[in-house]
């Protein structure tokens, strides 16, 4: 079933202002909470809602807010890159 464009394209940025804004709050708590587990909701929702391609971008999505709010909070960098 095919579903329209304008309501998959509004569901997949309404996810990535989601995860943005799950990515601040990751940034902005440190190492002293853990939010790790809220990149999944918009992947879920853009899974259901959207098919297994855009979820799969959704996760990509996520998964880049989460590195970037993690390397941003190491003062030291990396020790031991992992490719």
């Amino acid at each position: 079933m095919r579903r329209p464009l304008a309501r998959t394209l509004t569901v997949f940025f309404a996810a990535v202002i989601l995860t943005t804004a799950i990515g601040f709050v990751d940034f902005f708590t440190g190492y002293k909470l853990s939010v790790s587990l809220l990149y999944l909701v918009p992947v879920l929702f853009v899974s259901w809602s959207s098919g297994r391609k855009a979820g799969m971008l959704m996760a990509a999505i996520g998964m880049l807010a989460w590195f970037l709010a993690d390397a941003s909070l190491r003062k030291e960098g990396f020790s031991n890159p992992v490719a």
